[in-house]
This record gives C-alpha cells, structure tokens and sequence, in this order.
C-alpha cells in the first residue's frame, strides 16, 4: 500500500478564554493565541483538522478541529 503523506506544520490561531470569578468592568479578559503542532490531515473551506499522530496506512489519531476564521497562520515545519 502506498505511504500516505500528511504536511507537518505549525498553525497559529485565536483561541476563546475564560476567566473565573467577578471583574470589574475595566478587566477584561482577550481572546489567546494558541500555536498548534501537528500534521495536517484536512484542510477545508471552513476548517482544518490538526492530527498528533499518523500511520503509514493514511489513519490519524488525536485530531484538533480548528474553525477557519481562528486561523492566523499556518507554517510548514520541515
């Protein structure tokens, strides 16, 4: 069976945060920037899966579903 290929890569993304407890109304807290490492299994219109681990035989494990429009980067690691 042939190898099947997945991209390594970096993405970089916007992330909702959450904070416990009361604030006063001049603390607020920002959405966070995340980075992800992993192989790039579906790259989508409106989303892309970022998978930890992969097999020869083109299956994939530990998949991160990552919305598009939170997407800042993607990088290819080499």
């Amino acid at each position: 069976m042939a190898k099947k290929k997945f991209r390594l890569v970096e993405v970089t993304w916007i992330d909702s945060a959450f904070n416990q407890g009361w604030r006063l109304p001049k603390f607020y807290v920002p959405p966070a920037e995340c980075k992800t490492v992993g192989y790039l299994t579906h790259d989508e219109k409106d989303f892309i899966n970022v998978a930890m681990n992969v097999n020869d035989e083109g299956g994939w494990g530990e998949a991160m579903a990552i919305p598009r429009v939170c997407v800042r980067k993607i990088r290819r690691v080499r």
